[in-house]
């Protein structure tokens, strides 16, 4: 039966090399059902013969062929054809220009093909040849290419003609991208770089969605983030301000080069105003932060964690996490960063103070303080006002709402009760830890004042309070907001705020993310992201859940939705992480292996992984300490990531080494029945998921003192390995140069710069070395290494910003002679110390050729600057002499 909804029009984007024959940068199209449409007896005489008459049909050649076996159907509203494959037999087809909206890859002369239709053998007649073929039952004859008269056509044929003849417009855009889920991954094993272009049919219907707040739930490799770029392409067309934030920034990069190659070939005119952003670079910009002033974790580690953390029990990553996500990103558990209300503070009526309590928002503890009680209280307030005893009791309590929200900006820290009575799903620490961590948070916070300093969760602040002063403006008509679970709340909250408001449009919003990837502790969770939305009195959002994976082989999904149902055996699940297992698209021959613990076995593991001509390998370990131990153990190549620094990016071999031996005793109590309510311990199970679904081929674990429950758990899913042998664990191969470079660019771009530093070494390229070893000594606030990496690079642009940030002169001085600054910009750099200008430069004249640039591009300039003033001056002299021997008036 022909599908009815918008869904029929959906086509497949055939690759002609493949499919069809035809030249590689043809594309031809195909209805969804065409091939059901023909009889399964035909449809290899119809797949060997169709690709040279598509190519007789394409082009230009049509138009010689017109009036023989092709006739044009009549009394439709779009001109369809159809096309005479036997005596018998019709294909119904358009061409592509009759098409809105197609891509720019598909000629308009491009064949479209619809539906495989039967002629009525009782009403035609055809000339002699047809009739022979008939008559002999030759199905596997030739086409057709004589002309031919028609007398009368099948009551089903005329049904097919009339369906697509009247076919109404296309509406969405998204339609024309829609594949299949085999097609899909095909595109995606083909290495197409365009492949989030096309949407599978799971995909396509979250598109789709509308009238509510969209949650996407998804694995990693599930295409949350292609939902979002056909999100914004559906909306290309209006007058409207569009906005993609998220959290890294070579996810910002690729989806807004997709989207922008995108609107090069659209066919209608894009008329929305599209930001993709990094949320963190999109608070400096707005609150003109500069960029030096901003704190990372290489900063908080380098600058604050060395003079006051060293001491700690726990490592600077832990407290980064802890501080970044829950004391100074987290909203508390009802998303007003506080619990506990001092009643003299928040004096209120006591007809409005009992009915709150009444409703279950809060009740008093008999100290002095009202206790918020639910974790949707902001609901039952909001349902509650509406029915409030009365107009008075219903403005005070929203009044006091709208206090609570107005002072989440104030706080640069959550109250100490607040933190420390958090229950332990939300945090990884204990109540004696937590003591710790706060002092440590309180120190951290004045440090940054007193150095004049913020990181991402300040600027957040900063952003929400010029907001509410007026001093900002909301900007976005829809906002897209993909991997949430990397941002702090106090980040979501800021984003929301720069939405748009009004009474009734909640339904422009796209949140993306994944549970089962929560390991940089953000606590997110997709319920506590539908407190914002009852604050506003909206009360109904809408979760969909992504299933399929088009990035990893089959058997490393397999491992990864094992180790999802053990999970949620020892530590309990949500419904989002029960409904997340996923289904595999990409075929694979290699389980994932295990290594056995064996001395050897571990040197020659990582001899392989350190050597740079294997540019397709990273390694992954637990945390800092460990990451620490192997590089200082002489390993000698930086592809060694925490899971934490790894997430988001993606490699083709992944070894996973002492994931679990590092956290042993965690592991144990996992195993030992104790997960449930437990932040730390869900952790370790996340991070070895997240380690999993980093690997696209290959995936091999090294442990030499790991739980032995967790290998047997898992070994129906693993092929274990007793001795290292390069060809069987898949490490026998060599990157060649142009691969080398491809994946250094690719680390760059990820800010891993260490690790790209290597690769473009190993690959010739000491110039681009040199500038990651800049940009990774610059991100660590280490500014005079840097100066001296980017000198050697020739980044003469980098050195002059850099310089300029820390009044280094001859640094400063050195970049503009190379960017041949005119001697105007060199002299205003020094302003207003022109002294200091003569003794710095003649410090860079003595340097080795620099004296004939100084020459070049300063003195010479300046010399001829001077000489033709004195020129003109002389001229003026000469004329006012002139004037006066005549007796004239100067």
């Amino acid at each position: 039966m022909r599908e009815s909804s918008v869904a029929a029009l959906a086509f497949l984007f055939l690759h002609s090399k493949e499919c069809w024959g035809l030249s590689e940068q043809r594309r031809q199209l195909v209805a969804r059902n065409f091939w059901e449409s023909v009889p399964l007896e035909k449809r290899a005489f119809v797949a060997a013969r169709l690709p040279e008459y598509l190519a007789k049909l394409s082009g230009p050649l049509f138009a010689q062929t017109k009036g023989m076996y092709v006739r044009s159907l009549q009394g439709g509203a779009r001109t369809v054809y159809k096309f005479r494959v036997n005596s018998g037999d019709r294909i119904l087809f358009l061409y592509a220009r009759d098409i809105p909206g197609l891509r720019r890859e598909v000629a308009s002369d491009s064949v479209v093909l619809l539906e495989y239709c039967k002629h009525d053998t009782q009403v035609r007649r055809g000339v002699s040849l047809q009739a022979a073929a008939a008559a002999a039952g030759a199905e596997d004859a030739a086409f057709c290419e004589e002309p031919y008269e028609e007398v009368g056509e099948s009551e089903a044929l005329r049904r097919s003609q009339q369906y697509w003849g009247n076919v109404p417009q296309i509406l969405d855009a998204a339609a024309w991208y829609l594949t299949t889920d085999e097609g899909l991954a095909r595109l995606v094993e083909e290495g197409r770089g365009d492949w989030q272009l096309y949407l599978s049919q799971e995909q396509y219907d979250c598109v789709l969605s509308e009238g509510e707040p969209l949650f996407l739930a998804g694995g990693a490799g599930t295409g949350k983030s292609t939902v979002g770029l056909h999100k914004l392409m559906a909306r290309s067309s209006q007058e409207a301000k569009l906005g993609y934030f998220t959290y890294a920034k070579r996810l910002r990069d690729d989806t807004q080069a997709l989207y922008e190659a995108w609107c090069e070939g659209a066919s209608e005119s894009v008329r929305a105003q599209t930001e993709f952003h990094c949320v963190a670079s999109y608070c400096r910009e707005r609150l003109d932060v500069r960029e030096k002033a901003v704190v990372s974790f290489r900063v908080f580690e380098s600058q604050f964690w060395r003079v006051y953390g060293s001491a700690s029990s726990f490592s600077a990553a832990d407290a980064w996490q802890e501080i970044r996500g829950l004391l100074k990103g987290g909203m508390g558990r009802h998303w007003l960063r506080q619990d506990l209300l001092l009643q003299r503070k928040y004096s209120i009526e006591e007809e409005t103070a009992r009915w709150l309590e009444d409703i279950g928002f809060w009740q008093e503890d008999g100290h002095g303080w009202w206790r918020i009680l639910r974790r949707d209280g902001s609901q039952g307030l909001f349902q509650g006002a509406v029915g409030a005893p009365s107009k008075a009791v219903k403005k005070e309590a929203l009044a006091l709402l709208a206090r609570l929200q107005q002072e989440i900006y104030q706080m640069s820290l959550l109250p100490k009760d607040t933190y420390l009575q958090l229950p332990l799903d939300h945090s990884l620490f204990g109540a004696e830890q937590r003591e710790q961590l706060y002092e440590v948070a309180l120190q951290y916070q004045q440090w940054l004042e007193s150095q004049q300093l913020l990181d991402e969760n300040d600027m957040a602040r900063q952003g929400l309070a010029r907001l509410a002063a007026g001093r900002l403006q909301p900007e976005f008509d829809y906002l897209v907001i993909d991997e949430v679970q990397d941002l702090s709340e106090l980040q979501l909250y800021f984003l929301l705020a720069c939405k748009k408001h009004n009474d009734h449009d909640f339904h422009s919003f796209l949140f993306s993310g994944d549970v089962q990837q929560t390991i940089n502790p953000t606590y997110f969770d997709f319920g506590r992201l539908r407190m914002p939305f009852h604050y506003r009195g909206h009360l109904r959002t809408q979760l969909r859940v992504l299933t399929k994976n088009y990035r990893c082989r089959e058997p490393i999904v397999a491992l990864g939705n094992a180790l999802a149902q053990f999970r949620s055996r020892w530590c309990g699940a949500s419904d989002q992480e029960e409904t997340q297992l996923l289904q595999p698209l990409l075929p694979g021959a290699f389980k994932p292996q295990w290594l056995q613990a064996q001395p050897d076995n571990a040197r020659e593991l990582l001899a392989a992984a350190a050597d740079v001509q294997r540019g397709y390998v990273t390694v992954l370990v637990a945390n800092e300490q460990e990451k620490k131990r192997l590089l200082s153990g002489g390993y000698g190549r930086h592809n060694v990531y925490t899971v934490q620094e790894f997430k988001g990016a993606e490699d083709d071999y992944i070894i996973a080494y002492r994931l679990l031996s590092s956290a042993k005793d965690a592991w144990e109590e996992l195993l030992g029945g104790q997960g449930r309510g437990q932040l730390r311990l869900r952790y370790q199970a996340n991070l070895l998921y997240v380690a999993i679904t980093r690997a696209k081929e290959r995936l091999c674990f090294y442990e030499d003192d790991a739980p032995a429950g967790v290998l047997a758990a898992l070994a129906n899913w693993l092929e274990e390995v007793a001795v290292f042998d390069a060809s069987r664990l898949g490490l026998q191969g060599i990157s060649e140069a142009a691969a080398l470079l491809e994946k250094a660019r690719e680390r760059e771009r990820e800010e891993y710069y260490l690790d790209a530093s290597d690769l473009y070494a190993q690959a010739g390229d000491s110039v681009s070395a040199s500038r990651c070893l800049g940009a990774e000594a610059e991100a660590a606030g280490q500014a005079e290494e840097a100066l001296t990496h980017y000198e050697r690079a020739g980044e003469w642009e980098r050195v002059l910003n850099l310089a300029k940030d820390t009044t280094n002169e001859l640094a400063a001085l050195r970049a503009m002679l190379h960017l041949q600054r005119s001697y105007e910009e060199v002299e205003g750099y020094f302003e207003p110390h022109e002294e200091r200008l003569p003794s710095v430069m003649a410090a860079i004249s003595r340097e080795k050729d620099m004296e004939a640039l100084a020459v070049e591009v300063y003195w010479l300039p300046k010399m001829q600057a001077f000489t033709q003033a004195c020129e003109e001056c002389a001229y003026e002299l000469e004329f006012l002499s002139l004037a006066k021997a005549e007796g004239g008036k100067p």
